[in-house]
Order: C-alpha cells, then structure tokens, then sequence
C-alpha cells in the first residue's frame, strides 16, 4: 500500500477531535497531527433538548478549522463521525446532513453499537493475544465497553453516561459528598447495561478525554491509575476548589467539571468487573475509523 495520510473528525460531546495519521505498509497508523476544540454539545443538547443555532454555528466554525488544518497535510480522505451529541440530538440526523452540505465532506452519524466497534478497531493492537481484556471510552454522554480476548472482541454495550452529561449533576465547587453520590448512583444503574465476560478480564484499557486530564493530576503524568489513585484524585477534586487546582495542574477550567465524573465511571468499571488498575492510552475511535475506512472504504461508518 502507497504511504498516505488520512484525516478525521470526531464530534464528540465534550469535544469535536482532529487527528491526522500516515498510513503504509511498514508503519500501519503513525499519529502526524491531533488537536481538539472543547464545545459541550452533549450539555447543550441535555440542557435545551436539540442543539440551538448558536450551537450549530460554533459546530460549523470549528469543522472548518479543523478541515482547514487537516489539509496542510494533503490527506487523501477525510472522515467525520459525530456520536452521542448529535446522535441525541431530535434534529441530529438533519444537522449532520446540513453541515455536511455546507462543508463539502459528509458528516455520519454514528450508532452506539458502532462507536464501541470503532473504538475497539483503535486499540485492538494493544491487546495481547489470548488475554482477556475491557476496553473501556469515556465520552462526553456515553461510555462504551468492550470484552475481549485477545484480539477478538467478544461482546459491547454503549452505556448513556459521560462526564460532560454527569457533570451537570455537580453544583458545588469543591463539589459537595452528597453531589458524589447522585452521580455514583446515576453510574450504577448504567452499568447494569455493562456486558457480562465470559471469564474475568486480567486488563483495562481506558480511553477518552477526561481520562487523560485525571492523569495530569499527579506531580508526573501517570499510564496507569489504580483504585487507590483514584481515591486520591477524588479527595484533591473534593477538598479544592477547581480554580486552584486548574492552575497547578495545568488542566483547562473549562475541562475541570469532567473530572470527577470520570474518576467515578472508571472506578465503578474496575469494582464491577474485579479489577484493581486500568491502563491509559491516546488510541480510541479516530484511529479505530481510520482502520475501518482502510479495510471497508465508504462504508466505514456502518459497521
């Protein structure tokens, strides 16, 4: 296969996500480019029950942008997929089409069950063979886990939680024990939804935005977070307000609420299925569209 470059856009809820990867024979998928564009849409979408104007209009701008950026690189494809937010949204399928229409690249709507393949299809070369793993993505307003063994994934659910969506459910700063609890609940009816393994998984391997942010919370940036980092983590976000913590950290204000959301869902992923630590990685859905694109071409969004 001809080294190239190939491009995509993931609308995300917390986030609308460039990433730019060359792609050829001897090194399948190398990361070139990535950048993000914080939005909100899954809060805009729950907070006003469809995306207004204002909204579509931001949506619209920073597509450009990122299309802008992406063909610095000459990309021979690039690809957009728009999940939970729009997905969500009443009007979702028609503004995905609109935009697609005034970009001039189609933007698609991705199912749940898609999402959890696609973000499956990015990590999937991280897995080792026969081992059983979860692999879990963070998003903005939901939360896809996948069951593996080895490198065959056995079963997927997208539950609808996600830090941005269960960020709403927290009004203090520092929030409040009782706020803690709320989501800790709303989090435990979702993974009633969780798949069920067929034997205990031996690994976690997590992903998403917010995931990374808690990484920055240690005085060096840290791969793995154990149960008991995690109880750190949620003591600091309780204990300071998130201005202060902002500015030793070097997290963006902005991203600050998603934090102990995301604490949450990855402790209650590790208590419900046994295990002590789970692994951080940057690989996810972006390069998980890419792989299906080169093995499925156009219909890379269908599954």
């Amino acid at each position: 296969m001809k080294t190239t470059s190939i491009a995509t856009i993931d609308i995300g809820s917390n986030t609308i996500h460039l990433l730019v990867a060359r792609v050829g024979e001897a090194q399948p998928l190398v990361h070139l480019d990535s950048h993000s564009i914080f939005t909100q849409l899954g809060v805009a979408v729950v907070r006003g029950g469809g995306l207004e104007p204002r909204y579509i209009a931001r949506l619209r701008k920073a597509l450009k942008e990122q299309i802008e950026q992406a063909r610095s690189y000459k990309p021979s494809q690039i690809l957009i997929g728009a999940t939970a937010a729009l997905r969500n949204a009443p009007t979702g399928k028609e503004i995905a089409e609109s935009l697609g229409r005034q970009i001039g690249i189609p933007v698609h709507l991705i199912s749940r069950r898609r999402e959890a393949e696609l973000g499956f299809l990015g990590v999937r070369h991280l897995l080792q063979d026969g081992v059983p793993h979860l692999v879990a993505d963070i998003g903005g307003a939901s939360t896809e886990i996948s069951l593996c063994r080895g490198k065959k994934r056995l079963g997927s659910a997208s539950l609808p939680v996600g830090s941005g969506i269960l960020s709403l459910e927290i009004k203090q700063d520092p929030p409040a024990v009782l706020e803690l609890a709320r989501v800790a609940g709303s989090i435990a009816e979702a993974l009633k939804e969780a798949p069920r393994p067929p034997s205990p998984p031996r690994s976690a391997l997590i992903t998403g935005g917010s995931v990374h942010h808690l990484s920055m919370m240690f005085p060096e940036s840290v791969s793995v977070l154990s149960r008991n980092d995690l109880n750190k983590v949620l003591f600091r976000l309780l204990k300071r307000r998130a201005k202060k913590i902002s500015k030793k950290t070097g997290i963006q204000m902005e991203k600050m609420p998603t934090l102990v959301p995301s604490a949450l869902i990855i402790g209650a992923i590790l208590y419900r299925y046994g295990l002590d630590q789970a692994t951080l990685t940057l690989w996810g859905i972006r390069e998980g569209m890419i792989r299906a694109y080169l093995s499925q071409g156009d219909g890379w969004w269908k599954g």
